[in-house]
């Protein structure tokens, strides 16, 4: 079809574009910024409210490393990202997993019991694979409150964010407890380029 004949056009103008110095050199700065401020526009934020990574899972850990530490404790809803248990093992920090009740939800009350005195972080994919659950602005507003009078962070995976009625990224104006983890990876269909990051 025409439109098959023009996305292969595409393809080859970009291949034969391609130099030796694309593949032996780190990506430039100015491309890292010019990506940012793409974001920034996409999500409605400041430029430096976005930080790149390669992946959201490499967002994800540098979160749990630079929140957390050997006394810390982590909260997430299980099943979920298996990363999140995982990258709290690697670091030799606790991971207490919150699981659903029979009628698979997971309330904020819920998450609420389960906070304790070592409590750092809390990690909620949102939407949530496998079950689909999603939280509103409200419970999450709710929640977020309750964490900033306990200096907890709020980690929020938006990794399916494309397929959800609603993001929670207008709250980051305000609590700065909150941090958004995005993927190019499902919605944009680019694992490949391992690009993830954060809005916080």
């Amino acid at each position: 079809s025409e439109g098959d004949r023009r996305s292969s056009l595409r393809i080859k103008k970009f291949i034969n574009s391609l130099t030796q110095e694309d593949f032996i050199t780190y990506p430039s700065y100015e491309l890292y910024d010019k990506l940012r401020y793409k974001l920034s526009k996409i999500n409605r934020v400041q430029i430096s409210n976005i930080a790149l990574d390669s992946g959201s899972d490499a967002c994800i850990k540098n979160i749990i490393k630079i929140t957390s530490d050997t006394k810390s404790e982590v909260l997430s809803n299980i099943p979920s990202f298996p990363m999140y248990k995982i990258y709290c093992d690697t670091f030799n920090i606790k991971f207490k997993s919150l699981k659903y009740d029979s009628d698979l939800n997971l309330t904020i009350d819920n998450i609420i019991k389960n906070i304790t005195k070592k409590t750092t972080l809390i990690i909620l994919a949102n939407p949530n694979s496998p079950y689909g659950d999603l939280k509103n602005i409200k419970e999450i507003e709710f929640l977020l409150k309750i964490l900033k009078k306990k200096s907890i962070f709020l980690l929020i995976d938006e990794a399916y964010a494309e397929f959800a009625s609603h993001s929670v990224i207008k709250l980051l104006k305000k609590f700065n407890n909150l941090i958004i983890s995005r993927t190019f990876s499902k919605g944009w269909g680019a694992a490949g380029c391992r690009v993830g990051y954060t809005i916080a």
